[in-house]
């Protein structure tokens, strides 16, 4: 093990699910990609126009299946997507196994899972955290459309966030990450 990387126990720590305590909000986020979570729901709360800009599809020729999402000033890659008729804010998150919902956006997009239903735990440093599988009948992001999408609501709020992760990402062709664009392709 290395000094210099904090050995296995750092990695775990960096590539673990937290649960942090701000504000008397609980947020549900991944670590992995070494986010600092106070700027992060700070910015998402303050300026959301400057994070949250959706961006036109590329310009490409005939049956180019690529669409791009450019990078905030932070280097995150957020998406409004549509999610069983309903737009839903996304923060890019290839660290997050799931894609993960709270509970107002999953109300939003007609999802109520019942208390009985938080039966997947997720472990983290500040414990066990469960969330509610679900199926999100569609996920539309430009011209992207993904039906039967594997998603989980958080038991607790996650400040209007909402993180696509490996589950909307691995049913895509590909993606890959160029300086301060992501580029999804289908």
């Amino acid at each position: 093990m290395s000094s210099e990387s904090g050995g296995l126990l750092g990695w775990a720590l960096r590539s673990a699910v937290l649960i942090t305590i701000l504000g008397g909000g609980a947020y549900f986020v991944a670590t992995g990609l070494g986010l600092d979570l106070a700027a992060l729901v700070k910015d998402r709360k303050a300026a959301p126009a400057a994070t949250a800009r959706r961006p036109a599809p590329p310009a490409g020729h005939a049956g180019d299946r690529t669409y791009v999402l450019p990078a905030n000033d932070k280097g995150q890659f957020w998406v409004t997507a549509r999610v069983n008729d309903t737009d839903v804010r996304f923060m890019v998150d290839t660290g997050a196994t799931d894609v993960v919902l709270d509970r107002s956006a999953a109300e939003a997009a007609g999802l109520r899972p019942r208390r009985h239903e938080f039966t997947r735990p997720y472990r983290t440093p500040n414990g066990t955290v469960y969330a509610a599988p679900v199926t999100l009948r569609e996920v539309r992001i430009g011209p992207i459309e993904l039906r039967d999408v594997p998603a989980v609501v958080n038991e607790v709020d996650m400040g209007g966030m909402a993180l696509l992760g490996m589950g909307f990402l691995k049913r895509l062709e590909g993606f890959e990450s160029r300086r301060d664009r992501l580029i999804l392709k289908w």
